[in-house]
């Protein structure tokens, strides 16, 4: 969480056997309302390596959408090589 500027980073990590079965993107949903309901984050952000299509394919399920980077690597002043940053807004 990056309470100064009202951002959360999302993650999670589902063991292969229960890949498909759709957990990552029913918890990820609950995540994204619960927060905010119940927070005052302006946005949240995810990312993924760019070999793990599944991955990204739970986050544009979520109404995540790709942008250039998150909080994580700017802060580090990084640029995400290798990595696809998502983000959703407060509605």
């Amino acid at each position: 969480m990056y309470e100064d500027c009202k951002v959360a980073e999302i993650e999670y990590c589902v063991s292969r056997s229960r890949w498909g079965r759709g957990y990552a993107g029913e918890a990820l949903a609950a995540v994204i309302g619960y927060t905010f309901t119940n927070t005052d984050f302006a946005w949240l952000e995810a990312y993924h390596r760019v070999e793990n299509e599944r991955s990204g394919r739970v986050l544009q399920k979520s109404c995540m959408t790709v942008t250039h980077t998150v909080e994580r690597f700017r802060r580090a002043g990084e640029e995400p090589v290798g990595e696809v940053c998502y983000r959703v807004e407060r509605p």
